[in-house]
């Protein structure tokens, strides 16, 4: 690498580097303002100082708790010395007066303004006792590169220490250190272990480190050099596919460039490295982004995608960021497949928890006072992790057999899921910022199901995958919301309204012509669109939400916390079209089952599912506390076309009321003829049975009659047995009989008129 001029190691120090740390410390700290008063001879300065300080840096490399940097001939380039505050206080108070300067007897200096502003912290101090840099090192990163790496290596301590030297304090400003004037000179530094590292906020201009600035300069990217020398304490450099990248390495430090950049260049950068790859972080004013996610292949263009650039560049000028939001219901058994942290995802993550909390309300502990606890507790969201996307050319008849062209290669997106964990509603979304994907395509691909996913050698469909990864099965139609930090007028309403109902954006001459549809032209035209906000032009048609925000220039974090207010709404209303889309497949599922139930069996699952609906649509069709939100809410259902499900969802509820009566009367039809058949058997046997009854009580009568006169009656017994048996019949089945003789003669008579006609 052509920007790595010195190799410098991070090492923790201990005792037997005190007289490397004493020499570093008289070299760096001889001729400073509190020294000068305390020690005025310059020839005995060093010795004094080695003196009097030797006992307290002593106890800080004892304790462990210090840090240095050595360079390639193993001299120390640079140290932070700091101690545990508390202990120090309670256990060894001579040394802790004696390092704030008490003589025996004496007050510790300055005691108001310092020491009761700590003890006011929560939790345990490390104090900074000293840091130091040797000349030749200065101004490369290696002060706030120790800072950083203690608040990241120490995060359940809080960190102070007093400061003398004015010009360093931009240093602990940058990281949101609380910075207070304690006496003439000096300076109380704190950072709260409840902080964030930077309070970092960037706007037109971004200051950004690199690991060398051959990347920018062969695609493009236009910047400034800041510091040509900035060493990264923390972090590695490495290559792979001719890209250099920085990533986190404890023990490492990694020498980089720090330039400038407008926020349409950064953006560019983001793109061009797929930030879904990287880690955003702050160090102080600046960015880095740290690998978090191998490359498996070059990025970011290939052969395909350069072509069709040559005719879009209007639209490869968007970089966008795309979240896709998909109605799923969860209907494995086993457990969500939870990947590792991933600290864009987790900011995501909470900031919707938050938005929840702010639509619905700070949750009460009394039940009946909070009607909407119950969202609270059952809202669930998990990151899924990483899959890498690939998207094609439109599919037409001339390649639909063979093979579809590829544009660009595959990247990484990030999953998460909400799920509501008293149902098996959910909703999928992954996203991509800054993507690095052709817009127009992107939405094409979604819409008509045909996102593949590298999975392993091979690509498969990107639903295919989710279900058999993670038991998720696609349950209505995936939401596009896309927001591009632009103006509206970035692009034509014949483009935009392209966009709106995800057709691919052609080029000039392709022979599918441009847009002209009256009623979504009418939607991008509208001066004001959808947003209640003059920040954002939204505007959104069926299964896509669009929003240009020239004003949204932001960190990652930064944006996320913006967009996720609309995503928030979207999820809502989507976690409904599960709702119906599950009732639905349910109903459709049960009407055109050929089993053949009882009327109570049928009844139980009509039933279960109108309870399982009711339920479900009842939770997920709340009340936001925000008119403004209720609003926005109100006009996504519309132009979801959520109302036009609901009526589906009905008519299928009364096709299937109506299958049931159906069914019932089959079933009581089914029921009756089996009765009529059993009792036709039964009474012919009882008739039988008391013929031949009858027939040998009356052979008993010879004594008393003639043999001539038993057979007579006994001839008459058969006869009644013969007419009671025909009246039996007659009885079941005469009906049946006279409507098969109207049948039949129905039959007959509409064969005659037909012969007659003709």
């Amino acid at each position: 690498m052509t920007d790595q001029l010195v190799q410098i190691k991070l090492a923790a120090l201990w005792s037997g580097d005190l007289e490397k740390v004493l020499n570093l410390f008289c070299q760096c700290f001889l001729d400073d303002p509190f020294y000068t008063s305390s020690f005025p001879e310059r020839e005995t300065r060093s010795s004094r100082m080695r003196q009097a300080f030797r006992e307290s840096i002593a106890y800080c490399l004892s304790t462990g708790l210090s840090l240095g940097m050595m360079d390639e001939r193993g001299q120390l380039a640079a140290f932070l010395l700091c101690f545990d505050y508390s202990a120090a206080r309670l256990e060894h108070p001579d040394l802790f007066r004696g390092i704030f300067g008490a003589q025996e007897g004496q007050p510790i200096p300055y005691n108001d303004q310092l020491h009761n502003h700590i003890l006011r912290l929560n939790g345990n101090t490390l104090y900074l006792l000293s840091m130091a840099v040797a000349p030749e090192y200065r101004r490369m990163g290696l002060a706030s590169g120790l800072i950083d790496t203690v608040i990241r290596s120490y995060p359940q301590f809080n960190l102070a220490g007093d400061v003398s030297n004015e010009s360093s304090l931009s240093i602990y400003r940058e990281r949101n250190f609380q910075v207070t004037d304690i006496y003439p000179g000096y300076y109380l530094i704190l950072h709260s272990k409840s902080q964030k590292n930077s309070a970092l906020s960037i706007g037109s201009q971004v200051k950004l480190a690199v690991p060398n600035t051959e990347f920018l300069s062969a695609h493009g990217i236009q910047f400034e050099i800041l510091k040509a020398r900035q060493l990264l304490v923390g972090y590695a450099a490495e290559e792979a596919f001719g890209l250099y990248y920085f990533r986190e390495r404890a023990g490492s430090v990694a020498s980089g460039v720090v330039v400038q950049l407008s926020y349409p260049m950064y953006l560019k950068f983001q793109r061009l490295i797929n930030v879904s790859q990287y880690s955003e972080l702050a160090l102080g004013s600046c960015i880095l982004y740290a690998l978090n996610q191998d490359y498996t292949c070059k990025p970011l263009l290939n052969g395909n995608l350069e072509a069709i650039l040559a005719n879009r560049t209007t639209e490869w000028s968007l970089i966008p960021d795309v979240y896709i939001s998909t109605p799923v219901q969860y209907l494995s058994h086993r457990p969500i497949q939870i990947s590792r942290e991933d600290s864009t995802a987790n900011a995501l993550i909470e900031t919707l928890e938050f938005r929840t909390l702010c639509e619905t309300g700070i949750p009460s502990q009394q039940a009946h006072v909070d009607d909407l606890s119950n969202i609270k507790a059952r809202i669930k969201r998990h990151y899924l992790g990483k899959i890498q996307l690939q998207i094609t050319d439109e599919v037409t008849q001339e390649n639909y057999k063979g093979e579809i062209p590829l544009i660009g290669p595959p990247a990484f997106v990030d999953l998460y899921l909400a799920l509501d964990q008293d149902s098996s509603c959910g909703v999928l979304t992954w996203y991509s910022l800054s993507s690095p994907f052709l817009l127009s395509h992107l939405l094409d691909n979604t819409i008509r199901n045909h996102l593949m996913v590298a999975d392993g050698d091979k690509a498969v469909n990107f639903f295919d995958f989710i279900s058999a990864r993670f038991g998720l099965i696609k349950r209505g139609t995936p939401k596009s919301f896309v927001v591009i930090p632009k103006r509206k007028d970035c692009l034509t309403p014949e483009q935009i309204a392209s966009l709106l109902v995800s057709e691919t954006i052609y080029p000039d001459g392709e022979s599918y012509g441009r847009l002209i549809d009256r009623d979504i032209l009418s939607i991008t035209e509208d001066s004001v669109g959808m947003g209640q906000y003059d920040r954002a032009f939204v505007c959104a048609h069926s299964n896509v939400v669009l929003q240009f925000s020239e004003e949204l220039m932001g960190t990652i974090s930064q944006r996320i916390a913006d967009e996720s207010i609309t995503l928030f709404y979207i999820e809502l209303i989507l976690f409904e079209e599960a709702a119906i889309q599950i009732a639905d497949q349910d109903i459709i599922s049960l009407s055109t089952s050929i089993t053949i139930h009882t009327p109570e069996e049928f009844l139980t699952q009509v039933d279960k599912i109108n309870d399982d609906y009711s339920k479900t649509i009842d939770f997920w069709d709340i009340r936001v506390n925000y008119p403004t939100s209720q609003k926005s809410i109100a006009m996504l259902r519309t132009a979801f076309g959520i109302q036009e499900r609901l009526e589906e969802l009905k008519r299928n509820q009364e096709h299937l009321q109506t299958v049931f009566d159906i069914k019932c009367d089959i079933i009581d039809r089914a029921d009756s003829k089996r009765m009529d058949t059993s009792l036709a058997v039964l009474s012919f046997l009882a008739v039988f049975s008391a013929w031949i009854d009858g027939y040998d009580y009356i052979a008993t009568w010879n004594d008393t009659f003639s043999n001539h006169i038993i057979f007579i009656l006994q001839r008459v017994l058969f006869v009644l047995v013969l007419i009671t048996a025909g009246y039996a019949i007659t009885h079941l089945f005469g009906n049946k009989l006279a409507l098969m003789i109207r049948i039949r003669r129905e039959k007959r008579r509409r064969k005659k008129k037909r012969k007659n006609r003709s």
